[in-house]
């Protein structure tokens, strides 16, 4: 809208010196969409247009593969990586300046993820603890006592920590008590830091939802099942305390993965067919859902948004097939291919403010997938010279009303 509205007033500027009716409908036409007209005929695309740079392996701990979800706004990179022997996978953080990955360690049990981090260095996840018996629970990770300590539950017996904000407001999904029906028992959560309480957020109506994504004003995203067969994104808005439905892109599934402080909402959702689900974002103005599209494959997903609404995920490709790390402009929503480490697949987990991204990406051969961080930033397309219109196309001269 922005764009056309440009537009129409560089169009009024050149209109003030010649009626020529016709021949502006030409000129328009051969206009790009999305550019903005000068008196002189040139167009020029506004910023927002992505631009990468170098994508860096962020090697393991030890072991073959590793994967990173989250930056903060210091550079400071969560995930997890096998150890030596690939005989369990652990969270971990990475700094910047000393390039270290370090281990988190467990919470007693075999296996750990991070999920997120703030800008404090409070990171959170998911860990096995002792037994194992598959029973994850969410942590919380203190960056001054490095200490890992266990959220709980709501009563079940595992829970996952997906997101943490600046006030160190952590959400996920945790089993409630009573039997485990088929659809699962796993309700939304938030957990506060000062009472330090896990809070269910409930349900629409339906089995379970999950909590996957908070922005520093306590709004809340994520995915809620209607039924057994249907689930939708919502937004829980920290105010009301409501639990709003946001629809699907037309088909039966769709989740909400994170928000920024905006309220720009990125996610992924089935389409009318519900065969390859496509990335989708929601404007908080229009409250329209967009379907991002793809890089010509079989679908996409978008999992992170930035301050700058610069959207990361991962797309299917065209032939050869394969999917790839992508970033969406945030008007265009035109889509930029990330690449790999050389292999044939990559996936983009979370990107910070300042443009730096991260996920894991396949090494050559495929051998390996690694964790790995780039950047984006948003560039001005090269500006398009179009010719005015000549002299026959503009019909005739504007009248003269001089006498």
């Amino acid at each position: 809208m922005a764009g056309s509205t440009r537009q129409q007033a560089a169009f009024r500027r050149v209109a003030a010196s010649v009626a020529l009716v016709a021949g502006m409908v030409a000129f328009v036409a051969a206009v790009p969409t999305g550019s903005v007209v000068t008196a002189a005929g040139a167009a020029a695309v506004q910023p927002d247009v992505i631009a990468q740079g170098a994508m860096t392996d962020l090697g393991t701990l030890g072991g073959t593969n590793s994967r990173a979800d989250d930056i903060n706004e210091h550079g400071v990179i969560v995930g997890s990586s096998q150890i030596v022997g690939d005989t369990a996978e652990h969270a971990f953080v990475w700094d910047p300046t000393s390039q270290v990955m370090t281990d988190l360690g467990t919470l007693g049990g075999t296996n750990s993820r991070a999920s997120a981090i703030n800008d404090a260095g409070v990171i959170v996840g998911e860990s096995d603890v002792t037994g194992d018996a598959g029973n994850g629970h969410a942590f919380m990770w203190d960056p001054a006592t490095q200490v890992m300590t266990d959220l709980g539950t709501l009563g079940g017996s595992s829970s996952t920590a997906n997101d943490i904000n600046a006030h160190g407001v952590i959400v996920g999904e945790a089993e409630i008590s009573g039997p485990v029906p088929v659809t699962g028992n796993g309700h939304a959560f938030m957990w506060d830091p000062v009472t330090q309480v896990m809070t269910d957020l409930g349900t629409l109506g339906g089995p379970s939802s999950s909590a996957n994504g908070i922005n520093d004003h306590g709004v809340i995203v994520g995915g809620v099942a209607s039924s057994a067969s249907s689930a939708h994104a919502f937004v829980w808005d920290p105010v009301t305390q409501v639990m709003t439905d946001l629809g699907t892109l037309g088909g039966a599934f769709a989740s909400a993965a994170a928000v920024n402080d905006a309220g720009a909402i990125v996610g992924v959702s089935g389409r009318t067919d519900d065969v390859n689900p496509d990335g989708f974002a929601w404007d908080p103005v229009t409250r329209v859902m967009t379907d991002l599209g793809n890089l010509g494959g079989y679908g996409s997903a978008a999992n992170d948004v930035n301050a700058s609404g610069v959207t990361v995920g991962d797309s299917g490709r065209a032939e050869p097939g394969g999917n790839d790390a992508v970033a969406w402009a945030p008007v265009s929503h035109v889509i930029t291919d990330l690449g790999t480490l050389g292999g044939t697949y990559s996936s983009a987990s979370g990107i910070s403010d300042l443009g730096q991204v991260v996920g894991r990406a396949a090494v050559a051969g495929d051998t390996a997938a690694r964790a790995f961080v780039t950047s984006v930033r948003l560039v001005a397309a090269p500006p398009t010279t179009v010719a005015p219109p000549a002299a026959s196309e503009a019909v005739q001269a504007a009248p003269s009303f001089t006498g």
